[in-house]
């Protein structure tokens, strides 16, 4: 509930958990920054969808490349649809 734009550096394999406090329509944006090891992995809580068009998400494995990944909060259904991924910078 504090923002929608979150940064994260991955050290190590992550599960992302649930945004707090979503409202109907909010699009949230996260980014995805591999430490200079990279290879690093993320597993999202289940409150997170993927369709037929992004079925999941795989991060880019270099060293200290950045993915982006954007969601909007469906509060009909109580998941949040991952609706954009790019990757590689």
């Amino acid at each position: 509930s504090l923002g929608n734009t979150f940064s994260v550096t991955l050290t190590a394999n992550r599960t992302l958990g649930a945004p707090t406090n979503p409202v109907e329509g909010q699009k949230i944006t996260y980014r995805f920054r591999q430490d200079a090891t990279g290879g690093r992995t993320i597993t999202f809580d289940p409150i997170f969808r993927f369709g037929l068009d992004i079925i999941s998400v795989a991060l880019s494995l270099g060293a200290n490349k950045t993915d982006y990944v954007g969601f909007i909060y469906n509060s009909i259904d109580s998941k949040w649809d991952c609706v954009a991924v790019a990757k590689g910078f």
